[in-house]
């Protein structure tokens, strides 16, 4: 099921969760085939006026200063319906109590749509399902429209890309199409959550896991100056024969080798092939 991650205030979240607003507003709605699973992304409490914050705390029994920052929850939007189009209101949100229902007053309403000049749809929440421990945003990650497999990444403005460097076999960062949510959206977009057998990727996003321990690296994995960088003869492969070896990938472990002589991580000795 496709899904997408929804930035909403902390207010409008409190009545979520009790239940009480059963539409979302979007001017930009999500071009996605209902029915599609929503993420609920809860905005920060810092710029909250104090009466909406304390108002906000009371109703969700404090739980809004957890989830601040924080996804929160997910629902199914099983139906949208275009409230407003080309300044005029559409009789079925009316009879349906459309705003009511999802807790949008007319002053806000007029806000909303720039009295009257941006279209407004109203997404319905349907099983709603929150978390009783929130998630983080690197728990998700964004399809990425720039990927083809096989041939890597083609997205020179992703944070993971770089150039690769043919003379010496480096490669650039490879996200597998899954790019990471490095801030919340400003509306919502598409995203997939990660499975518990996560792969580099996710760890992209919090550090990436060390080769030789059983740590986060935050170094970026230059391991030939790391401390944790065992002698090569330790190596799994560190004392086999040397292999043939041509760019960029290891015979014997299959990484990026980092060197024409040894394979960083595993240790195997290479030949390089002439090109």
């Amino acid at each position: 099921m496709d899904a997408a991650l929804f930035s909403i205030r902390p207010e409008p979240v409190s009545y979520i969760t009790q239940g009480v607003k059963e539409w979302e507003f979007r001017t930009k709605p999500p071009k996605i085939e209902t029915p599609f699973k929503g993420y609920i992304y809860c905005t920060s409490v810092k710029n909250m006026p104090l009466a909406d914050y304390v108002k906000a705390h009371k109703a969700t029994g404090g739980r809004i200063d957890e989830w601040h920052g924080k996804v929160i929850g997910e629902f199914i939007c099983d139906e949208i319906i275009e409230v407003s189009h080309n300044g005029f209101v559409n009789p079925f949100a009316i009879n349906r109590e459309v705003l009511q229902k999802g807790h949008l007053s007319n002053s806000e309403f007029l806000a909303y749509t720039d009295h009257y000049r941006k279209d407004l749809s109203a997404l319905h929440i349907s099983q709603l399902v929150i978390y009783d421990k929130p998630k983080e945003l690197s728990a998700f990650y964004m399809p990425c429209n720039f990927y083809e497999k096989g041939d890597g990444c083609g997205d020179s403005d992703c944070p993971l890309y770089e150039e690769p460097d043919y003379e010496y076999g480096d490669v650039w960062h490879d996200c597998e199409g899954k790019k990471p949510i490095r801030r919340p959206p400003q509306s919502w977009c598409r995203v997939v959550e990660h499975t518990q057998n996560a792969t580099q990727t996710e760890s992209i996003l919090n550090g990436l896991k060390c080769h030789f321990k059983d740590i986060i690296c935050n170094k970026e994995r230059i391991c030939e100056m790391c401390t944790n960088n065992p002698p090569d003869e330790e190596k799994l492969n560190g004392l086999k024969p040397p292999l043939p070896y041509s760019y960029p990938y290891c015979p014997s472990c299959g990484e990026p080798t980092y060197s024409s002589e040894r394979c960083v991580f595993c240790g195997q000795r290479l030949i390089r092939e002439e090109l």
